[in-house]
């Protein structure tokens, strides 16, 4: 199973991050407490081994690019690899209503990993109607990854039986109020292709390792 930790604000917290997950994720150029400057998230990008999303809420095309292409030159001059031997691709991670034709242009113009997120309900009334819809809206982009979250980071658990249609007919990554207690579950409920965890793997507005490794051993993944 695919593991995202987000929110990593330090390079002491990505040392722990990197040793379980397949990816992690920072918090730029928008409104978040786990938001750090864009040069720190770079310093982290080029010290990690695992892949770094950069993640935001901006609809702004050219804060985007300049995310994108101070991503790509920070890789350039770094020796980060993947598992092929071949340089790293700029991650990203949208959190917001953007323009479709942008998004198209940023994939486009960079060779970039884009992962869009798709906001779920908490309570819905008609779980087939609401994926019907939601996956109608997933069809018309183009990208590389489909996260379920509840909205913006907020740590709220949404309708899973949304998630879970949605989920046996295309590959999701699930976020939204995971923790070590309820991960196990909710996986085998929803049964997606990873997760994406943040404020479930805190201790004072930290990434813990403990609650990393319970969630890894719940899951009974690689540790």
């Amino acid at each position: 199973m695919f593991l995202k930790i987000c929110g990593i604000k330090t390079l002491d917290e990505l040392k722990i991050v990197e040793k379980y997950a397949n990816a992690t994720g920072i918090i730029v150029e928008c409104e978040s407490k786990r938001r750090i400057e864009l040069e720190t998230g770079l310093n982290i990008i080029k010290n990690s081994k695992i892949p770094v999303f950069a993640v935001s809420t901006t609809k702004d095309l050219e804060l985007w690019k300049k995310i994108v292409e101070s991503i790509e030159n920070t890789l350039s001059n770094s020796n980060s690899y993947n598992s092929s031997n071949s340089k790293i691709k700029p991650h990203i991670q949208i959190h917001t209503d953007m323009d479709v034709k942008n998004i198209e242009f940023l994939k486009t113009e960079y060779d970039c990993v884009i992962m869009k997120s798709f906001e779920v309900s908490k309570h819905s009334l008609d779980p087939e109607k609401d994926a019907e819809n939601l996956l109608s809206e997933i069809e018309g982009y183009e990208v590389d990854k489909i996260l379920l979250d509840t909205g913006k980071g907020c740590g709220k658990i949404h309708d899973h039986r949304i998630s879970q249609i949605i989920s046996k007919k295309i590959d999701v990554v699930l976020a939204g109020g995971l923790n070590f207690e309820n991960v196990n579950n909710i996986v085998n409920s929803v049964n997606p292709y990873g997760i994406d965890m943040s404020s479930g793997v805190e201790k004072n507005n930290r990434k813990d390792e403990y609650l990393i490794k319970k969630v890894c051993n719940n899951l009974k993944l690689k540790s």
